[in-house]
């Protein structure tokens, strides 16, 4: 699909972006600069990583627009600095004010001093990127305050896992197995995972990065999620080379225990149809997962760094870059979908619906990871009982 015809895309503007990094750290105030309903729109994101929606604006309208907003945007950052006290004020550029040609930088030192924290700003406009992009512009703002600090991202004092954020659906529970995973392949766990549930760096500790969900193309070796026996296994090998220690040999052993339950499992399903809807390093590993130890077709809808992994590594899936919402769906049902791994939007009764992806808002239960030699379990259990519901939906499921 021609990106140029897509409406509904999967991704959001880099302003997502930058609330999803910033959502797990402890006293962050991000002021939205620029009309109200960009603040407003963007509250749920720090709901979805269990924190009070707050997202403040300085609710500019036209004559801001055309006298100038410095003044407006200088007050809001003084009064958010003296009502919360807080660790970092975050200012997030809109479309509207990106486009002024305002130069917003040169009054964050002085600011920085009188509220007496950080003050970032940054682009979070969709013309300048997507999610991805604004991820990444925090997460670069957040390394140089570090460097400033004299932390190195480089060192091997303490092992950090990158690119994830509080606000991915399941993230607490994903975290769990792959510190799980980690101890029992290589009998260390990480020290800190950006964006998931740290405060603001007050020490100087360094760090051994390893990267991840939105960065994870960032490494010489990138590999995707840890999804199934030979996921997991390459994730471990790919931890085990950047930190020269090797696997232990009891997770060998579960992981060909694992081959093996896999091996035996849901015969009657071996035609499944599955669809996925995941930014790329989640997307990218549930899709290896299914088609290759399952045999499954798989139609994922990810981001263009699926698009571009699969060019280097080989084709996991059938992938439609940046395609969300009911654009998605029709695809789905063009695809002859049986089960969808995926956001609320495509909860639909053409097909059988797992959480995988924000946002949810129709009520489930207790979320499993699916992740890791635990995670790969939770699937069995899932697909065994797609099996015995197989009498009953034959007609309307399974082909």
């Amino acid at each position: 699909m021609d990106s140029l015809t897509r409406i509904e895309p999967l991704l959001g503007c880099q302003m997502a972006g930058i609330l999803k990094a910033a959502a797990a750290i402890e006293q962050v105030v991000p002021i939205v600069h620029g009309p109200m309903g960009c603040a407003s729109g963007h509250r749920i994101i720090p709901l979805f990583a269990g924190r009070e929606p707050l997202v403040a604006t300085t609710a500019l309208n036209e004559m801001n627009m055309i006298m100038g907003a410095e003044d407006r945007l200088r007050s809001a950052i003084l009064q958010a600095g003296e009502t919360y006290q807080p660790d970092l004020i975050l200012v997030i550029l809109s479309c509207a004010t990106s486009l002024t040609g305002e130069i917003h930088n040169t009054i964050t030192e002085p600011l920085s001093r009188q509220t007496g924290c950080p003050v970032f700003v940054l682009d979070g406009s969709g013309i300048v990127g997507d999610e991805i992009g604004g991820y990444r512009a925090f997460y670069d703002a957040f390394r140089d305050l570090e460097a400033g600090m004299g932390i190195d991202a480089e060192k091997a004092n303490n092992l950090e896992l990158t690119g994830l954020s509080a606000a991915d659906f399941g993230c607490g529970e994903d975290v769990a197995v792959l510190q799980d995973t980690l101890q029992l392949a290589i009998g260390c766990s990480f020290d800190r995972i950006l964006f998931h549930n740290i405060t603001m760096p007050s020490s100087q500790r360094n760090y051994r990065t390893i990267h991840a969900g939105r960065l994870w193309l960032d490494s010489d070796h990138p590999c995707p999620a840890p999804f199934g026996a030979q996921g997991t296994l390459a994730w471990a090998e790919y931890i085990s080379r950047e930190i020269n220690q090797p696997l232990t040999q009891e997770f060998h052993q579960q992981i060909d225990s694992l081959q093996e339950d896999i091996q035996q499992c849901c015969s009657a399903l071996e035609n499944l149809r599955v669809g996925i809807e995941a930014e790329s390093w989640w997307g990218v590993g549930l899709a290896r997962f299914l088609d290759e130890e399952f045999g499954f077709s798989v139609c994922l809808s990810s981001d263009h760094a699926a698009m571009q992994y699969q060019q280097q590594h080989g084709t996991v899936a059938t992938t439609f870059t940046d395609t969300g919402n009911v654009e998605l769906v029709h695809l789905f049902q063009s695809f002859k979908t049986d089960l969808v791994f995926g956001s609320s939007y495509l909860h639909h009764a053409d097909w059988i619906w797992q959480p995988f992806w924000q946002p949810v808002w129709h009520v489930v239960d207790e979320q499993k990871s699916f992740m890791g030699i635990k995670g790969a379990y939770n699937m069995l259990e899932l697909l065994k009982n797609l099996e015995r519901q197989n009498s009953v939906t034959t007609q309307k499921h399974f082909k």
